[in-house]
Order: structure tokens, then sequence, then C-alpha cells
């Protein structure tokens, strides 16, 4: 296996030591990291040097959020000397009263980007899982993995113009919500050939659907269209944490509404209720055999 290309974004410099954590699970495979940050943080540079002796470590401009400065690294590097790529960032908490992504809120939404990545043993999961399966192109947990773009349909019209612009077709694909993800290095050749710059991103950060926005979409674009999938990691794990997940999201929220709504019992007594909204709209005795 060819090294793995890691690239660490830091905007929130508090939650760079999280990351750290995660990058060293990659051991034993070989990895070449690359870190940009939008401020000379000496701190973290020195303990990016003392962790990772020949991490390759760039201040770049704070524009496309995450986006720009991947595309800035994408842009000096030879693709084909790399079997994968790891992409990371500091994804700050969404605020607890706000559930932006299916239920997920405070810091739930970074814990499942890096979920693929938490732990060694997770890791050698999801490494097993392109081994073994050549037709994943990128991994990441189901839940970040989005179908329907219903979220940012600016996103998605922005996407359609820029396919139309660049003589690309229309086809169905499927991206990771957050850009954090394990991917095959070659996929985004096809990025590299956009001739997209950093300085195409906007310096302006005001979360309104823009240039970065696009390129989430495109990176889950291109799997596709070189013949891949996004896929929600070891299938054994996914489809077992997809049954556990619905029986819960059933369990705490469909059945208390519907039980709200309608509830038919039969009492000790022999009594058949029926319940509208815990209003009692239908009793009748029936017969109880004691034979």
């Amino acid at each position: 296996m060819k090294p793995i290309l890691v690239h660490v974004h830091i905007f929130y410099p508090d939650l760079w030591p999280e990351l750290k954590a995660c990058i060293l699970n990659i051991h034993p495979y070989p990895f070449e990291l690359f870190v940009t940050l939008v401020d000379n943080h000496t701190d973290i540079i020195k303990d990016v040097h003392h962790n990772f002796p020949k991490a390759k470590i760039e201040i770049v401009e704070n524009r496309g959020y995450d986006i720009a400065p991947f595309i800035y690294i994408l842009n000096q590097a030879d693709l084909d000397a790399y079997s994968y790529i790891v992409k990371l960032h500091t994804k700050r908490d969404i605020p607890k009263h706000a559930l932006l992504f299916r239920e997920l809120s405070g810091s739930m939404w970074r814990e499942k980007l890096l979920s693929f990545i938490k732990t060694p043993e997770q890791f050698q999961k999801y490494l097993d899982s392109f081994e073994k399966n050549e037709q994943i192109g990128m991994q990441n947990d189901y839940h970040l993995i989005v179908k329907n773009d219903f979220y940012d349909k600016t996103a998605q019209k922005n996407l359609l113009i820029f396919l139309k612009q660049n003589g690309l077709k229309n086809i169905k694909y499927r991206f990771v919500a957050g850009t954090m993800f394990f991917a095959r290095a070659c996929i985004f050749k096809d990025i590299q050939k956009l001739n997209i710059s950093a300085t195409d991103f906007k310096i302006e950060n005001n979360h309104k659907s823009q240039l970065a926005h696009v390129f989430e979409r495109l990176f889950g674009y291109f799997v596709y269209k070189n013949g891949f999938i996004v896929s929600d990691g070891p299938i054994q794990q996914s489809i077992q944490e997809k049954y556990l997940n619905r029986l819960f999201f059933h369990h705490c929220f469909i059945d208390p509404i519907f039980r709200f709504f309608y509830q038919k019992k039969r009492t000790k007594s022999g009594k058949i209720i029926i319940k509208i909204c815990k209003i009692p709209v239908y009793i009748k005795h029936i017969e109880v055999d004691l034979s």
C-alpha cells in the first residue's frame, strides 16, 4: 500500500488535541501529514513538529472554510504517490438548541465525522473495507451521507450551474456532509483538472451557500463519476447501527407520538378501550371464556 495523504485544517486551535489523537491512530500505516492554519499559532506548530517531525505546515488565508485549504494542498500533490486521502478539520460544536442535520447537535456531528479514525481498531475496519471492496471510493458514518440534498437547495442549484459551466454531466451521487472523510486518492485527480485555486473561494465566511459548498458536493460527485460509491463503512457495523438507531428512534419518538393519538388495549377485566389523544372514545365489554 502506498502512503496516505492526511490533510488537517486548523481554524479552532482548541480542537487540535482531538485531531492529533485521531491522526496517531493511523500508525503503523505510512502517511504524509499536511497541516494548514489561518494564524501563526506557534504552540500548535511546535506540537505538530514534535509529534509529526516530517509534517508540512502552511499558513493560509481564511477563505473557503476547510475546502479552499484542501484544494490548495491537492494542487501541490502527486496523487499517484498515495493510496488514500484522510481529510480532517476542526469542526466546532453545533448549538444544542439547533438540530442542523439528522438530529445531530452539540459535539455529536464532529464525533460522527471523526468516527472512522477515532480509534486504531475503527480505522483498521475502514481500511479493510477499502482493501476488500474495490467499489468503495469514500467512507464515513452513514448519518453524514447525503442522498437527497434537502437542506441546502441553493448549493444544489449552484452545483448544477458549475457542472454545466465545466462540461460535466449531472449524475446521481452522494456526499459526506461536513467534509471529513476517508477516500481513494485517485478520485481527486478530477478536482485537480478543474484548475480551481484557493483564491477562487471567498474570504468572508458568512455561512451562506458559496463555492465551498459546491465542492463539498463535488467530492461525492467525482466518487460516482469514477465508478465508485460513498459507503457507510464496515458493512456489518453499519447494518447493526442502522437497525439499532431505527429501533431507538421509534422507541423514543415515533411510538410515544403514535400512542398519544391512538391507543387500543384490553384490560384484565375484559374491556376493550380505544383512546384518541388519551380520551376514551370506545369501550366494549367482551365475554371471557374461562373453560
